[in-house]
């Protein structure tokens, strides 16, 4: 399971401050015009703002835009209180981000009943107990669950059934992919583009060879992403 409190810095400051519920809201280190936007809420991105943006320019975007400062202390907070909810459903977690984990939920069944149920138990207990929305993707491994996780907004779940991972992959775009989010994926990002190659079915219709001869070292890992495919297992904090 991949699960998380989606825009953290913004549910916390809503949480904080309940008139900024339904406004469009975005995160800044200061008000200045030249301060880049880190963080936007839904009805933000609605209007055109995006992370990356100066805060000049998303005010022209979205005149009724408030700004608020990132709070480090808060967000930390509130990683520490979501991990006793976590730790009490999964024997394996990993700390994705601060709010998002993957948790390994092998063996639990007879426990805690299907990871379905225990999913949506656990996103009740944070809901309850935090007051905070959750979204959960559930999958075969940390790829899938983290792709089906991206598509929702709180409270929601995505349970991605075994041997179904390529068709929901298909049609989600290549840009989604969480390592050709990162800065390290810019140059991929530059050779997928060139090639037209748009969603995650247009990869997994290219053979594994002609990948390796254009994406280089990316080019086998693309092939098994385009099929669900990803090995790494869920890693404890020691580890």
């Amino acid at each position: 399971m991949c699960f998380g409190i989606p825009r953290l810095t913004v549910a916390l400051a809503r949480l904080n401050d309940p008139t900024l519920r339904t406004r469009p809201v975005a995160v800044a280190f200061s008000h200045t015009s030249h301060s880049i936007i880190h963080e936007v809420s839904p009805e933000a991105a609605e209007a055109g703002v995006i992370p990356g943006l100066r805060t000049d320019r998303a005010r022209q975007r979205c005149p009724s835009l408030r700004l608020v400062p990132p709070n480090p202390t808060h967000v930390a907070r509130a990683h520490h209180a979501l991990l006793p909810l976590i730790q009490s459903v999964a024997p394996a977690w990993e700390s994705l981000r601060p709010g998002h984990f993957y948790l390994d939920l092998t063996g639990t069944t007879r426990l805690f009943g299907t990871t379905c149920e225990t999913t949506m138990r656990l996103e009740r207990n944070v809901t309850s107990r935090l007051g905070l929305h959750a979204v959960a993707g559930i999958g075969t491994n940390k790829l899938v669950a983290q792709m089906a996780s991206s598509i929702l907004t709180p409270p929601q779940l995505c349970d991605v059934r075994p041997g179904f991972e390529q068709d929901f992959l298909s049609p989600l775009p290549v840009s989604a992919l969480p390592e050709i989010r990162d800065p390290e994926g810019a140059a991929l990002r530059t050779c997928l583009a060139d090639l037209n190659l748009q969603t995650i079915g247009d990869v997994s219709d290219v053979s594994l060879e002609a990948l390796e001869a254009v994406c280089g070292r990316w080019g086998h890992r693309l092939y098994q992403w385009a099929r669900g495919i990803d090995s790494l297992p869920v890693l404890a904090p020691q580890t």
